[in-house]
């Protein structure tokens, strides 16, 4: 149960869903209406995130190729930058992908998820457009080996969000991941 402008509401059970329930409706405005919507919707997103992250592999870097960091983007950065290895297991034993290689948006989710559990895709995609706007150097291309849309560092080079060449040419095309450049292009728009 809890409290919004001094009217109580209850979560009830359904499903998998929580239905927010108004004890009155006589003194319902439409301001409870939109605070209600938020809240169901803020939850409804915690939710999808916690089921993705449960849901996602996760992959690890060794802690002596990037040290820990306070940020996820300094993570991220770093990570980018040194073109690491990843790995399939905690240990560090079992290879995922070699280094020298740039890594997919989906990938570095998963790589993120092992020192930052509860991040959001949606986060990552944020940090993406931050690093882009920040830091000339990033962008994303479509990776013709990988199939998938990759953020790819190019050291003392500018580039905008999408490299033209990716554009022309890969701009819609799905990665096996299930995404385009045209589709990141989309998310990095609404956030």
């Amino acid at each position: 149960m809890y409290w919004i402008d001094n009217k109580e509401f209850k979560e009830e059970s359904h499903w998998r869903n929580r239905i927010p329930i108004i004890n009155d409706y006589r003194k319902l405005t439409l301001k409870d209406v939109e605070n209600a919507v938020s809240i169901l919707y803020s939850n409804k997103i915690e939710e999808n995130n916690k089921i993705n992250n449960e849901m996602t592999e996760v992959l690890y870097v060794k802690l002596t190729d990037v040290p820990k960091t306070d940020t996820r983007k300094d993570f991220i950065r770093k990570f980018i930058r040194g073109k690491f290895a990843s790995y399939s297991n905690e240990d560090c034993t079992k290879l995922q992908c070699e280094s020298g290689r740039f890594r997919s948006i989906t990938e570095l989710h998963q790589i993120v998820l092992s020192r930052f559990p509860k991040t959001s895709f949606e986060a990552i995609i944020r940090i993406v457009r931050d690093l882009i706007n920040e830091e000339n150097p990033f962008t994303m291309v479509y990776c013709t080996t990988v199939e998938k849309v990759v953020l790819k560092y190019l050291g003392k080079a500018t580039s905008s969000y999408i490299s033209d060449y990716s554009r022309s040419n890969y701009y819609t095309v799905k990665g096996t991941d299930g995404y385009s450049l045209s589709d990141y292009e989309q998310l990095i728009n609404k956030i």
